[in-house]
């Protein structure tokens, strides 16, 4: 019955945001939370499951693997290089704004603020999956886990709005991939490629934790990550990878449910007043670094408000500026971007973590 609730209440939300173009994928998870949340509180659904620990757990690392394995080096290299550029200029504008909102929140918050910082500064590389990652990765409590979700939501709504204000001239049309990506959130899948995105996944999770154990040296998330790059550019098997993106979104949702189902509304609504304004610190020095270098690359405004997008909101948000502006080969930029960024993220929110805790006093 429980598992019947998730998979409706995924619809529902999922349903919403999509009459609502200009919000994308960011809104339907946020929504996803508190209708889970609300559920719980009025006791339709339990607070405590152990299908949610199976949701928290093996499903997610599952999840991770999945959106990571639609990643394509072939088609990122095929970018014009002041694209590249710029999307490197702006997730280092995003890593030290998450350094710099560690440090401002760390008085107050502890060790809790570098967890916070790596939370959010993995959701501006890549997307909300990989602020779960971290979730899950550093332990982080799950009202400030919550709470800071929410917030992320708000503030990445907030600067889709100013991105698609700011992208008011024209792109130039240019082949990127064989797929120009139109066709990203409607992807057609076949039995096949469910079963090899799948097996592949399944594959590389167990493979993570021979890693962990033989190997050591990284948390299993950052090993599945590695994996999952590599596996990605299998010749024989990438082209079965297209669905890949579509069957971790939905893995995740379970993931969302479940930590909306368990939080604790009250402590949610005590939090902090300094976590407020870590995502806004962030975002504003991403955009101190990324409008500076597309300056210096001469980029215009569409593409850079569409690598920001790729970075702070992920690819679902930055596809939704693109046909916004109606710029086809935007579209392609801003999945391409996007999910390299979903592939690369949680390495970056680790090492913000790691540096705080390194330079600051527990």
């Amino acid at each position: 019955m429980i598992l019947l609730i998730i998979f409706g209440s995924s619809l529902f939300c999922y349903a919403i945001e999509r009459h609502i173009a200009w919000i994308s994928h960011v809104s339907s998870v946020c929504l996803l939370i508190l209708f889970a949340m609300l559920l719980s509180q009025i006791g339709i659904v339990p607070a405590h499951s152990e299908l949610y620990d199976f949701l928290q757990a093996p499903i997610v690392l599952l999840a991770i693997a999945m959106v990571t394995l639609d990643f394509k080096f072939s088609d990122f290299i095929r970018l014009p290089l002041k694209i590249i550029f710029v999307f490197i200029f702006g997730m280092l504008g995003s890593i030290l704004g998450g350094l710099i909102a560690g440090f401002t929140a760390a008085h107050e918050l502890g060790v809790d603020s570098y967890k916070i910082a790596a939370q959010l500064t993995a959701s501006y590389i890549g997307g909300l999956e990989n602020a779960a990652a971290m979730q899950k990765l550093l332990e982080i409590p799950n009202h400030y886990f919550i709470g800071t979700f929410a917030l992320d939501s708000v503030v990445t709504s907030f600067w889709l709005i100013i991105c698609i204000w700011f992208a008011n001239d024209k792109g130039e049309e240019f082949k990127i991939a064989d797929d120009d990506g139109s066709n990203f959130d409607g992807v057609q899948v076949s039995i096949v490629s469910l079963l090899a995105c799948l097996f592949v996944a399944l594959g590389i999770v167990i493979l993570a934790e021979y890693a962990v154990k033989y190997v050591g040296f990284m948390h299993k998330i950052l090993w599945i990550s590695i994996f999952a790059l590599f596996a990605g550019q299998t010749p024989i098997l990438k082209d079965y990878f297209k669905s890949a993106y579509v069957l971790g979104a939905i893995l995740f949702a379970g993931f969302f449910f479940s930590i909306g189902a368990v939080s604790d509304l009250q402590a949610i609504l005590n939090l902090p007043k300094t976590i407020i304004m870590m995502p806004v610190i962030i975002i504003f020095t991403h955009s101190l670094f990324i409008l500076i270098s597309a300056r210096l690359f001469k980029l215009n405004k569409i593409a850079t408000s569409i690598i920001s997008q790729a970075l702070i909101g992920g690819p679902g948000t930055a596809v939704a500026l693109a046909q916004t502006r109606k710029w086809k080969s935007g579209i392609a930029i801003g999945i391409i971007l996007g999910v390299l960024g979903y592939s690369i993220a949680n390495f970056f929110g680790v090492f913000v973590f790691n540096l705080l805790q390194y330079i600051l006093p527990k």
